[in-house]
């Protein structure tokens, strides 16, 4: 139904700013506005998998590689970042 959700993310913040699926299904990654950090979350346990901290600036965008092993975190200042998400 397009009036209700399947699941909400208890994020434990306010305005995420990007959000992205991997292309396998399996994770999906977020952001806050203005923040430096990105939580990935496991979608079929539904559960935290890891928070990726260590940007300087504030994330400007996100993209899973197409194996879904990979994100790549834009920031602001020009700096892309890939973690092993594996």
């Amino acid at each position: 139904r397009p009036d209700s959700a399947d699941r909400v993310l208890p994020l434990g913040f306010n305005y995420p700013s990007e959000v992205v699926f991997s292309p396998d299904g399996r994770a999906v990654a977020f952001t806050q506005l203005n923040g430096n950090a990105v939580t990935v979350w496991d979608v079929e346990g539904w559960r935290e998998v890891i928070v990726l901290r260590g940007n300087r600036e504030p994330i400007g965008c996100l993209a899973f590689s197409p194996d879904s092993r990979h994100l790549a975190v834009g920031c602001t200042g020009g700096r892309v970042t890939v973690w092993d998400v594996t």
